[in-house]
């Protein structure tokens, strides 16, 4: 990644109710699917988005519109990495956890803590959680000549 290093934070947090709200999110991916009449989400376009079905919960649509922009995201990030752009990269990080907490609350307050913490620094172009609370942390995107700096500060 260029002038870039991934680098990875320990959360420190420990979420026992984070299995409980990741099974519902994802029973809302299966149930999203099944409305919108694919086998998987990934399979969703924009237009069958759009009219989503008529009975679908905010969390079911929530749940839905997040993961397919999941998936839209990867073959941009795909492309981005492709291309060298590593500052795009980080946008496509740092959108991507946004995303999971605005639609999916797929984030716990510890991570979206550190994400807006590693995203105020100068030094760090994008960040998102990965795994779970219970043995999980945030990937930040930093620029390789601060790395030492980030992680002291």
């Amino acid at each position: 990644m260029g002038d870039y290093a991934l680098v990875l934070l320990d959360s420190g947090v420990r979420d026992v109710d984070y299995g409980t709200r990741r099974s519902h999110t994802e029973l809302r991916f299966d149930v999203g699917a099944a409305r919108l009449g694919v086998k998987r989400l990934g399979s969703a376009t924009p237009e069958l988005l759009k009219n989503c079905h008529p009975n679908m919960t905010g969390q079911e649509k929530g749940a839905t519109w997040f993961w397919t922009g999941e998936c839209a995201r990867a073959v941009a990030v795909e492309k981005a990495l492709a291309a060298g752009d590593s500052a795009q990269f980080g946008c496509y990080l740092s959108q991507s956890h946004d995303d999971a907490r605005r639609m999916a609350g797929l984030t716990v307050p510890g991570f979206d803590l550190l994400v807006e913490l590693a995203m105020s620094r100068p030094e760090c172009a994008g960040a998102r959680f990965s795994g779970s609370p219970t043995h999980g942390g945030v990937v930040c995107l930093v620029h390789r000549s601060s790395v030492d700096r980030f992680l002291t500060n």
